[in-house]
């Protein structure tokens, strides 16, 4: 059991010990119906606080055979499937956190060979009679386990995409670790190796000419999350046992925290729709017993302020209106899944929806403000900004702040 390689199943053995705990093993269905196809790379993209790392940490816990855990999903949905037990710790599992070596990464080191290091020193420790000086990169290392004992390598990658938005004016740094990454999962060997690759960040993957850079993942996002849809958040029927439990108001959690209707594709084929709720916030609400925005102090908010004082286009008038209950029509077509090339006011808008700062109504191709939590963070955000004239709005218009 290591730190990356083979971790155990402790960061999930937290979260199914919290006061609240919202059963979401019905993603590991989905995840093993695909292990081993030609369907097997998933990458995930969702807001910061909407249950990213927890996912991951489930996934370690149930699939790496550097734990026993029979018994820790033994009372949860996964259990009642047929194949529960067949990817039971059944796999090799390596867990990476880009976050970690992007923060650690001193000025002038480049943070993916860091990781790089890092995690080849784990395989050399692990595997000393086969890993040796002789390989110089961990899909090097991981080909050459699979090549011992024909296991296959579950491969998380979570906050993958930190260094596009954190380093995104470093586009020689963005092209390495993108070439980076194919090594994992588009060479041959890769295909032999990998039985799922699942990656999970903020942004869907970088586009390049209008491709993305990994054209073999499929993509999951706030925009389209397909049959994912019921694991970007918590469900009204999820929530409502907890509200009951610790008397808390139902209709003042829709109007603080829900919004985010998502089309979701069903187990028979249909399509519908779900209302999602910021996980994060609702936990921190019935924790605290107290309904207000938990987003405001968060890096987001920063990086809200930049992107709506970039005014594309009509993007001023744009939020007016969304402050004041209105939906807007966006085209998320020409979005390149960065941070930095902002073509027009909808690129801007796009990307905050991808943040969830925005919904999204696929069936209209509109956004909106989805709830009074982000409403908020707007309004402090455009108050110490630049926006003047708004801000100057929001102070005297009784009107537009009752709307």
């Amino acid at each position: 059991m290591g730190m990356y390689l083979d971790p155990g199943s402790e960061s999930f053995v937290k979260a199914i010990k919290s006061d609240i705990y919202i059963d979401k093993t019905g993603l590991l269905d989905i995840l093993n119906s695909n292990i081993g196809k030609e369907k097997c790379f998933f990458a995930v993209s969702r807001p910061s606080r909407f249950g990213k790392s927890m996912a991951a940490g489930m996934m370690d816990a149930y699939y790496s055979l550097g734990c026993n855990s029979r018994e820790l999903f033994q009372s949860l949905e996964i259990s009642k499937k047929e194949n529960f037990g067949i990817f039971l710790n059944k796999y090799h599992v390596l867990h990476i956190d880009m976050s970690t070596f992007l923060n650690d990464a001193k000025e002038g080191e480049n943070p993916v060979d860091n990781m790089n290091d890092t995690v080849l020193n784990e395989f050399k420790e692990e595997h000393s009679d086969i890993i040796d000086e002789t390989i110089t990169t961990v899909p090097k290392a991981i080909e050459k386990v699979w090549k011992k004992d024909g296991i296959g390598f579950i491969i998380i990658i979570d906050e993958w995409d930190c260094i596009i938005r954190d380093a995104k004016d470093d586009n020689k740094l963005i092209e390495y670790y993108l070439k980076y990454l194919r090594g994992f999962f588009k060479t041959e060997e890769a295909k032999k190796c990998v039985a799922l690759g699942y990656i999970t960040g903020i942004l869907p993957i970088k586009k390049y000419d209008g491709e993305s850079a990994m054209n073999n993942f499929s993509e999951y996002t706030m925009i389209s999350p397909k049959n994912l849809a019921p694991y970007f958040g918590f469900t009204r029927k999820e929530i409502e046992p907890y509200l009951e439990k610790y008397d808390m108001e139902l209709e003042k959690i829709e109007k603080w925290y829900d919004g985010y209707e998502m089309e979701t594709l069903n187990a028979d084929r249909t399509r519908s729709y779900v209302h999602m709720y910021n996980p994060n916030s609702i936990v921190d609400a019935i924790t605290f017993n107290k309904v207000e925005s938990y987003w405001k102090n968060t890096a987001g908010f920063r990086q809200l302020n930049d992107y709506i004082g970039l005014n594309k286009d009509g993007l001023k008038e744009a939020v007016i209106h969304m402050l004041s209950g209105e939906k807007i029509q966006v085209d998320v077509s020409t979005f390149q899944n960065d941070l930095t090339s902002f073509s027009s006011k909808d690129d801007v808008l796009t990307a905050l929806i991808h943040m969830g700062y925005l919904g999204f109504d696929s069936r209209t191709n509109e956004t909106y403000i989805p709830n009074e939590e982000v409403r908020e963070v707007f309004s402090s955000a455009i108050k110490v900004g630049k926006w003047e004239e708004i801000a100057e709005a929001l102070r005297n218009s009784e009107e537009l702040l009752e709307a």
